[in-house]
Order: C-alpha cells, then structure tokens, then sequence
C-alpha cells in the first residue's frame, strides 16, 4: 500500500517538474533551472560514484535518515551554528571534508542496500 509519500523527489532530476494548481509553470521551470545549476553536477558525480543506486530496493529509513544530513536544510543549521559560535573560517574545510564522507554512504549503500 503506498503510503502517500513525496511525490516531487526523482532519482534523475532530468526535467522540471509540472507545476501545481496555483503554481506559475514559468517559476517552476526558473527554480528547476537554478536548482540544476547547483545541484546537478553534484548528482551525477554521486550517479557515475554508485550506478547501481536507482535499482536498489527501497531504501531502509535509518538510512534514509543519514542520508537526510545532507540535505540543504540541515546544512543550513551548521552552517548556522558555525556562525554562532564565530567560526567562519572553519565553515568551507567542514564541508569539503563533510563531502568526502559520502564515501561512506556509498559503501554503505554498495555492502548493505543491494
């Protein structure tokens, strides 16, 4: 039975997506565009990483869970803290490195998530 989940994520963000009733399908299509610009590459570097990902079964949530620590949201809240705590010059060096981490998550995916 679904469950009524998200029905906007896709595995290949290859096109915008329609918009919604009350929506502007012009800005939609602005933001997927601006989306891509900054989000694309990083996916299909993560894509060419681990090809086997979109035929996984579905993902576990704990998982997804993990997974969800690099999502714009949460990044938003270290970098916030960070800024809290006056280290500014520390924000770019953590997230280069909280970067290699997805390493990680890809042997994770490879060794348990089949």
């Amino acid at each position: 039975k679904d469950a009524g989940g998200d029905t906007t994520s896709r595995i290949f963000e290859n096109k915008a997506p329609t918009a919604f009733e009350g929506e502007s399908q012009k800005t939609v299509n602005v933001l997927f565009f601006i989306f891509t610009l900054f989000y694309g590459i990083f996916d299909k570097t993560i894509i060419q990483f681990d090809q086997n990902a979109p035929q996984s079964r579905r993902f576990p949530n704990w998982f997804m869970s993990l997974v969800s620590l690099y999502g714009l949201g949460f990044q938003l809240l270290i970098i916030t803290i960070m800024l809290a705590f006056n280290l500014v010059a520390y924000i770019i060096p953590f997230f280069i490195f909280y970067s290699f981490l997805l390493v990680i998550f890809i042997a994770i995916r490879r060794q348990f998530i089949v």
